[in-house]
């Protein structure tokens, strides 16, 4: 069976992962480019100088304590300064996807090429003609672009100034850079993400209560760069993207069965409907509570921009499944690329791997279905423009399969 002319099928990358020219073309730098390779904790060491001359090492997405800085340590291999570089061979790596046959591409825009030290610093023309470039070069190889915000990479200006996304002076920087981007590259890009997985966060940290306020934060950033969207241009589409929780209920003990489906709504939808609704869902509060935050005060203003700027569509990943149980068991333990469970026994796993189901991205119509304001647009749909009244569209980014229905719109 044929895909659909309208089918778009790529590949997707991300600046802080493959661009390198860390210190190039008036960047500045992020986190990352303090961090050492991965020590298979799962987030990657990030390197710092105490107050006191030592040197300190945290996790990614941490923050300095005080009196520390970020310095450089000639010992350590910084992967990040050069990666893949994609910003020196970013053409030969467009045609290497072009020769795929992909028609789509994504990657991010990083932040601290196009605002290096916030909208105080003023915008980088290096960096804004550097993806001018990029994304018109893809569209020369008949690529039509998907283009993500932000994946964890704000400049360290930031943390430095603000602290970080708990504080909420982040919200209007940000739409500033999403406002640069929606208009410096109208005509170029037509098809846009706010956040990269914007749940996992909370995930990564449960039991950090600020998480709740930095993800409320950046849910309000995303409704308001929704809107700016569509004064920029009323044609581009703006869509929320969650990293996909696939999880079973162990047994059919009712229990598991409650559990599992507050799992899905805890690790899923406490993002997707509130961005997709405009509105947080009712049971909320309760996944607040398991992050020790009974106190988040969501204003009136907050909740009007959060019902203006519902997204246009929805997007996942989708890498693994995992069970959910409220019983004592024990069994072989089964990683994934960001949940850990005890392996599903009807599931193929090979050896160290994780429980990974081909169709493992199909029960998503069903979750999301929490989502849709019109239950007629549940199936998979093509791309297509809509209303504000009409359901925004299910779209898989999906990282190990695209084992989608035909109909389906995705990024491999």
């Amino acid at each position: 069976m044929a895909f659909p002319s309208k089918f778009l099928w790529g590949g997707s990358i991300s600046a802080e992962q493959i661009e390198g020219g860390w210190d190039e073309g008036g960047k500045s730098p992020v986190q990352i480019d303090y961090a050492g390779p991965d020590t298979g904790i799962g987030l990657r060491p990030v390197y710092y100088r105490n107050a006191d001359g030592t040197r300190g090492q945290m996790h990614q997405f941490d923050r300095l304590p005080e009196g520390a800085e970020y310095v450089l340590f000639d010992d350590i291999d910084y992967t990040n300064h050069e990666a893949s570089d994609f910003y020196h061979r970013w053409r030969e790596d467009l045609d290497l996807f072009a020769e795929m046959g992909f028609t789509t591409f994504n990657t991010t825009v990083a932040w601290s090429r196009i605002y290096a030290h916030g909208v105080a610093g003023g915008v980088n023309a290096e960096g804004v003609e550097f993806y001018r470039q990029v994304f018109a070069y893809a569209r020369e190889l008949g690529m039509d672009p998907v283009i993500t915000l932000y994946k964890y990479d704000e400049p360290t200006y930031f943390e430095l100034t603000y602290g970080g996304w708990d504080n909420p002076a982040m919200i209007d920087e940000f739409v500033a850079f999403a406002r640069t981007c929606f208009t410096e590259y109208k005509g170029l890009v037509d098809k846009w993400l706010t956040f990269n997985e914007i749940n996992v966060i909370l995930l990564f940290d449960p039991e950090n209560p600020r998480r709740v306020a930095e993800v409320h934060n950046q849910m309000v950033a995303s409704a308001k760069s929704v809107v700016a969207a569509h004064e920029v241009d009323p044609d581009i589409k703006v869509g929320a993207m969650v990293a996909g929780q696939q999880s079973y209920a162990y047994t059919c003990d009712p229990a598991d069965e409650l559990a599992n489906q507050r799992a899905i709504q805890d690790r899923f939808l406490y993002c997707a409907d509130t961005m997709v609704k405009g509105r947080y869902p009712g049971w909320a509060a309760r996944t607040r509570a398991a992050h020790h935050v009974t106190d988040l005060v969501v204003s009136d203003e907050d909740a009007a921009t959060l019902a203006a700027g519902k997204v246009d569509f929805l997007a996942f990943s989708y890498y693994s499944s995992g069970i959910v149980t409220t019983h004592e068991i024990t069994g072989e333990e089964a990683g994934g690329n960001l949940s850990t469970s005890v392996r599903n026994p009807y599931l193929r796993q090979e050896p160290s791997q994780p429980s990974v189901r081909s169709r493992g991205s199909r029960p998503w119509p069903s979750h999301v279905s929490s989502t849709r304001q019109d239950p007629r647009s549940l199936g998979w749909a093509p791309w297509t423009s809509r209303s504000p009244s009409e359901s925004p569209k299910a779209v898989s980014s999906a990282a190990s399969t695209c084992c989608l229905p035909a109909r389906a719109w995705c990024v491999g």
